[in-house]
């Protein structure tokens, strides 16, 4: 929240703007606060605690939309400074006619100012745990990894505690919306070794404390996972039967959210243009953004323009039903925002971005286990690498590098890696058999999307 001597800073600043010509002015501040704990080799590898703020100024002249972004208030003397840099960058901007776009956040808006005081404070509060508590749960987790023989060492064992909060302030200084939203996450890497061989398993939890993420359950798994795929060997070439795991769907589900934006959708770099109503996925398949999901990690009632977030299908039922849209592309298009105008990260513009994803199937088969005997004979793929490099938003394909488990009367065997796989993402969507109820996320670095096990009929694999 703004402090005392900013407020009278800003309030200066939108009196001096609204001389100038300007309308719709608004500031938004986001507020970050993290802190970190990591170990390695039985020592604290890492402790720190941050927190920035970005500030974003907004407003319309002659109905070119101007912005522009600082970490601090500026002192006072730079007003001036500031308006002909807000003429500067509103002249590089097109005309924009969009009624949204001119009455956003308006200074004269009625309605907001009278919703603000029951909305002032986001419900809930976020729970911060000390660098001391987390310590030893981190450590013991380690340990726990190491009590294999064949684990060589575990990296980048570390709890991340995240907290997001957002104001938005009319032309006048006050205070319309507030949001927040936040996640604790535990992350690791287990490295195997066996006669010279070697093998990494990446993990990644969230809980809403570090207990409900269980670090030593994560570590035996993520251990047990490594060992699991040493001495992996490659394929003959050919076509696969294939069940994809759940952070492998999320992982690609995630490279592929650009399909849905409005702007690709408008413009024809998107697989999915033209396309609205027709089946992308098998019928048993949805795909939903969940603003308030529990398990999620983006908890927001508002995007970074002020516009509210809902729940919405992006696919439902196998059909594609909703894009995505920020003011600028609805407005580009007629059409209104979708709450989905996000920045990528605090020192960004706004872009088309999203709260919590979650592919879903009406029917659910059960487990890993009960997906692995309906497959009977096939591969489970467990690992991709070069997800975004091996992507294809325009024509929906998809060539990547892949490990995991040789599967023969339901059961895995011998492991596999570094053999090609690849096909076209939503024609694999549409040859889904059938969905595991075992939900995997994505790491905090990439979108928040949540995905479960798909055995998703076959693949070309290109191997020896």
């Amino acid at each position: 929240m703004m402090r005392e001597q900013e407020q009278k800073t800003y309030a200066r600043l939108g009196e001096c703007l609204r001389e100038a010509g300007f309308t719709g002015i608004s500031l938004s501040l986001t507020e970050n606060r993290s802190r970190l704990t990591a170990v390695r080799k039985q020592q604290r590898e890492r402790q720190q605690d941050s927190l920035d703020r970005m500030y974003v100024l907004s407003g319309s002249l002659e109905g070119r939309r101007g912005r522009v972004s600082f970490t601090a208030m500026p002192e006072e003397e730079r007003i001036p400074e500031l308006v002909e840099l807000m003429k500067a960058t509103a002249a590089l901007m097109p005309k924009n006619g969009s009624p949204e776009e001119a009455s956003a956040m308006s200074e004269d808006s009625r309605e907001g100012q009278e919703r603000r005081a029951a909305e002032e404070a986001p419900a809930g509060s976020f729970l911060w745990e000390d660098h001391e508590a987390v310590l030893p749960r981190l450590l013991a987790a380690e340990k726990r990894a190491c009590a294999y023989p064949e684990t060589a060492l575990v990296e980048n064992l570390s709890y991340e505690q995240k907290e997001e909060r957002i104001f938005l302030y009319d032309g006048r200084g006050i205070l319309q919306l507030t949001d927040a939203t936040g996640y604790h996450c535990l992350r690791m890497t287990v490295i195997a070794k066996r006669e010279g061989d070697t093998e990494l398993a990446n993990a990644c939890r969230y809980g809403r404390n570090l207990e409900e993420t269980a670090p030593e359950e994560l570590a035996d798994q993520t251990a047990r996972e490594a060992i699991a795929g040493l001495s992996g060997r490659s394929l003959p070439s050919g076509s696969y039967p294939v069940i994809l795991k759940n952070a492998v769907v999320a992982e690609l589900l995630e490279a592929y959210l650009p399909a849905f934006y409005g702007s690709r959708l408008s413009d024809g770099t998107s697989c999915l243009s033209g396309r609205e109503g027709e089946a992308v996925a098998a019928g048993s398949l949805s795909i939903r953004e969940l603003p308030e999901l529990p398990e999620g990690r983006v908890s927001r009632r508002i995007d970074d323009e002020g516009t509210p977030v809902s729940e919405k299908y992006l696919v439902r039922n196998g059909l594609l039903e909703q894009p995505l849209f920020n003011r600028k592309s609805a407005g580009e298009q007629g059409k209104k925002s979708t709450g989905n105008g996000f920045k990528p990260d605090l020192q960004s513009d706004i872009d088309t971005g999203v709260t919590n994803i979650r592919l879903e199937a009406g029917t659910e088969a059960g487990d890993l286990p009960e997906l692995l005997r309906e497959l009977g004979e096939g591969l489970l793929v467990t690992t991709v690498d070069g997800v975004f490099a091996g992507t294809n938003v325009k024509d929906g394909s998809f060539s990547l590098i892949a490990g995991g488990r040789i599967v023969k009367e339901g059961k895995t065997g011998g492991a596999f890696r570094q053999v090609a796989i690849a096909g076209n993402f939503f024609e694999m969507l549409k040859n889904t058999r059938a969905a595991g109820r075992d939900y995997a996320a994505t790491t905090p670095d990439c979108a928040c999307v949540l995905a479960p096990s798909l055995l998703a009929g076959e693949l070309v694999i290109s191997g020896t």
